[in-house]
C-alpha cells in the first residue's frame, strides 16, 4: 500500500526487488465497454466512459456475450445482435455479443512523492477485479523509469480463480461422484502473460505443497476427506489427479487472436477446470455445513 496516500484510489508502488511504498504515483481509470458481435463486427455499443475514481468502485455490463446458443423457437439473436424468435436457426445466439471488453485508461494525478523526476527503478500496481458470481481476476500493472540492471523486474500477467459453486454443493451432487471419470468441476483456472512463463500450484495449504484435501464441518467436529484434479481446457487431455508427485503445471506459449483488434499475439497462457471427487463411503457423512481452503499458487518459471 502507498504510504502517506489518503485519497483511496490507485498507486504504482517503486519495487525493485523490496517494496518501497514511500515512492508512489496516484492515478485513476477510464473504463468502457465495447463488444465483438458474432458477425465480427466490433461495437461501441456502450458509448459513454465510466470513471473509477477510487478502490472499490464498480462498472455495470448492460448486456451479456459468450458463443452459447439457445433452442428452437426460444428468443435468441441473430449474427447482428438482433433479437427474435430462432426460427430454423435464425436468431441462435443466446447473446448479442460473442465477446465485451472494457477499455481501460489509467490517468495521472498531480498527487506523487516527488519533485521532478521519480526514484529510478520499476514501479508497479496490483488491481483485483471481481464480479457477483465470484469470479477474480487480477491486474499486474508494472511501469519503470531509469531502471538499473540489478534491479528486480516485476512478475506481469493477469490470473484468475473463477468458483462455479458460490453456495454450498449438497451432498447428493458429490456421493456418486467417486471417480476422475465422473468429478465435479468446482472451478476454472486462468493465467495469460506476454512476459511471464509461470507454473500454477494447486495446494491444500499456502505453501503450494500440501494435497491432504478435507472438508471441515463449521463446528469443527467433522471431516470428510476428498480429492481433486486438473484438467486443461487448451487441449483434449484427460483430467490428472492432485497429488504430490503431480500437482503443479506450466503454462505453454501459444498465438492468441485479440477480441479488440483482431492482431495475433504470442502469450504465455494456462487454462482449466478444477474438478472434485470423492472416495466411496460406506456411510453418509455427518450432516451439516462443511469447507475447505484450495490454494493456488503462481510462481514465475
Amino acid at each position: 500500500m502507498a504510504v502517506g496516500a489518503n485519497n483511496n484510489r490507485f498507486y504504482f508502488t517503486l519495487n525493485n526487488g523490496n517494496p518501497e511504498p514511500r515512492w508512489w504515483r496516484e492515478y485513476f481509470l477510464v473504463t468502457r465497454a465495447k463488444g465483438l458481435r458474432h458477425d465480427g463486427q466490433r461495437i461501441d455499443f456502450s458509448a459513454v466512459n465510466v470513471v473509477i475514481a477510487n478502490s472499490g468502485g464498480t462498472y455495470t455490463l448492460p448486456v451479456g456475450a459468450g458463443s452459447e446458443t439457445v433452442g428452437a423457437q426460444e428468443t435468441g439473436y441473430n449474427a447482428q445482435g438482433e433479437s427474435g424468435t430462432n426460427t430454423n436457426g435464425s436468431h441462435p445466439y443466446r447473446y448479442p455479443y460473442r465477446a465485451i471488453w472494457i477499455d481501460v485508461t489509467q490517468i495521472n494525478t498531480t498527487n506523487k512523492t516527488w519533485g521532478l523526476t521519480p526514484k529510478g527503478g520499476y514501479y508497479e500496481s496490483h488491481i483485483q477485479i471481481t464480479t457477483q458470481n465470484a469470479a477474480v481476476l487480477t491486474l499486474n500493472l508494472a511501469g519503470q523509469y531509469w531502471q538499473t540492471a540489478w534491479n528486480t523486474k516485476p512478475f506481469v500477467n493477469t490470473f484468475s480463480v473463477e468458483r462455479i459453486y458460490t453456495q454450498p454443493i449438497p451432498y447428493i451432487e458429490l456421493e456418486m461422484r467417486t471417480t476422475l471419470a465422473s468429478s465435479l468441476d468446482i472451478a476454472t483456472i486462468r493465467y495469460l502473460s506476454t512476459v511471464d512463463k509461470a507454473r500454477i500450484y494447486i495446494s491444500s495449504d499456502a505453501s503450494g505443497i500440501g494435497t491432504n484435501f478435507v472438508f471441515t464441518s463449521k463446528d469443527g467436529s467433522a471431516t470428510l476427506p476428498y480429492r481433486l484434479a486438473y484438467q486443461s481446457t487448451l487441449s483434449s487431455s484427460s483430467p490428472v489427479e492432485i497429488t504430490m508427485a503431480n500437482q503443479s503445471f506450466l503454462t505453454t506459449k501459444t498465438s492468441m487472436e485479440s477480441p479488440i483488434d483482431g492482431d495475433t499475439y504470442s502469450v504465455h497462457r494456462l487454462e482449466g477446470k478444477v474438478r472434485l471427487f470423492l472416495d466411496p463411503l460406506a456411510d453418509p457423512p455427518t450432516p451439516g455445513v462443511y469447507s475447505s481452503n484450495v490454494y493456488v499458487v503462481v510462481q514465475k518459471n
